[in-house]
């Protein structure tokens, strides 16, 4: 089985996000036998070849491809000259953008195509994020529409993604909840010797954020975070690993308010460096994403997680984390001093989470339930 998966931004965009390394992810462990993922991008064209399953293209496609036919139609031409040389049997579109290409293109492959979904875009929009398709929030909605209402299939991270699935035209029959799953044996294990003394922490109660930083994350409420705990728990410092749009912005409120190593930048980092930070951390706290939490739940660390989105799907309050309202770092300060207080509960906390993570949300279960997707599509091309 091959498959193309059409991706919205570029490679460069996906690294930043802390997800490239799921792309190897996609061959379901060697059940694809080739994998092409094709970023529609911005930025200059890119062909890499991963290695004999993966190739990565970064397509030159203006972001406004949508709405100007002459450019629409060059992506697509481009788009069905990759597949045909990579002779695919399915194209999986990863969000309601790519989808607008990967419609026309299964069309005149005569292929299937799915769609699957990863967030709620009405709420990350509300929460300050994007997109916002040629400026207009009517327009935005009525792609996402067109694309959800006409999905063979959809493949939805949560049942909250699902609702947002089916606000926007999806049938029930054509959903299919497939939450993420995690690399088990990468997080849970411990940080390497001396990870934190290497780099001037020792003795400090890490209260880790491991995340893009975006509007939609809830990063605005880091600075005044890391003042409350500085108050309250001298030994505790906010360490930010990623990078995004806010980082300028939070680098600067650093120093305004004299947070000195209260509030630590440590940028992008590899996906073992994340791993690694999970391990170290007294406290990890996540904002609005399922990867970024379900990978701090499979840590074995005590987990603060922002209440928004799909949350509750994968932390049970005083099981499993702690959940703290949105947009409220007084809220988040108490559920973190609470953890660093009180070791019982933190260790329990972290070991519940881990043996859920186990239970649900491995590579293997993930993987089975996309295959037995694409199998079914492939099933129902055969018989039409």
């Amino acid at each position: 089985m091959r498959a193309l998966f059409l991706v919205t931004g570029s490679l460069e965009e996906f690294r930043a996000k802390g997800v490239a390394g799921t792309i190897e992810e996609r061959d379901e462990g060697g059940r694809l036998s080739r994998v092409v993922t094709a970023h529609l991008s911005r930025s200059g064209a890119r062909d890499l070849e991963l290695s004999s399953r993966h190739r990565v293209l970064d397509l030159p496609i203006a972001s406004s491809f949508a709405s100007r036919p002459l450019a629409f139609l060059r992506a697509l031409r481009h788009i069905v000259r990759v597949a045909r040389s990579e002779r695919v049997d399915l194209i999986r579109a990863t969000d309601p953008y790519a989808a607008l290409l990967a419609m026309p293109a299964a069309a005149i492959l005569r292929i299937p195509w799915c769609l699957s979904l990863h967030a709620d875009f009405d709420l990350v929009r509300a929460r300050g994020g994007s997109p916002v398709l040629w400026g207009s929030r009517a327009l935005t909605n009525a792609a996402e529409r067109a694309a959800i209402s006409r999905a063979p299939l959809i493949l939805a991270i949560s049942t909250a993604v699902a609702r947002y699935a089916r606000r926007h035209g999806a049938l029930a029959a054509r959903l299919r909840l497939i939450p993420h799953g995690v690399d088990t044996s990468l997080f849970g294990g411990s940080a390497p010797d001396g990870f934190l003394e290497g780099r001037g922490l020792s003795g400090r109660a890490v209260v880790s954020f491991v995340g893009r930083l975006d509007p939609e994350k809830d990063v605005d409420v880091l600075p005044e975070l890391a003042a409350r705990l500085a108050a309250e728990e001298p030994s505790a410092v906010v360490v930010v690993v990623g990078d995004g749009a806010m980082r300028g912005w939070l680098d600067e409120a650093r120093r305004e308010r004299a947070l000195g190593d209260h509030l630590l930048l440590a940028g992008r980092q590899t996906r073992n460096e994340v791993a690694a930070w999970r391990a170290a951390s007294a406290v990890n706290l996540c904002g609005l994403g399922d990867l970024s939490l379900i990978e701090a739940a499979a840590s074995g660390r005590p987990v603060v997680a922002v209440d928004v989105g799909s949350a509750r799907e994968i932390i049970v309050p005083e099981r499993t984390g702690l959940l703290a309202a949105p947009g409220d770092p007084a809220a988040i300060a108490r559920a973190v001093v609470r953890l660093l207080r009180d070791p019982d509960l933190s260790r329990r906390l972290g070991e519940t989470a881990r043996a859920d993570v186990l239970a649900r949300h491995t590579l293997a279960a993930a993987s089975a339930r996309r295959i037995a997707c694409y199998e079914e599509l492939l099933g129902s091309a055969a018989r039409a």
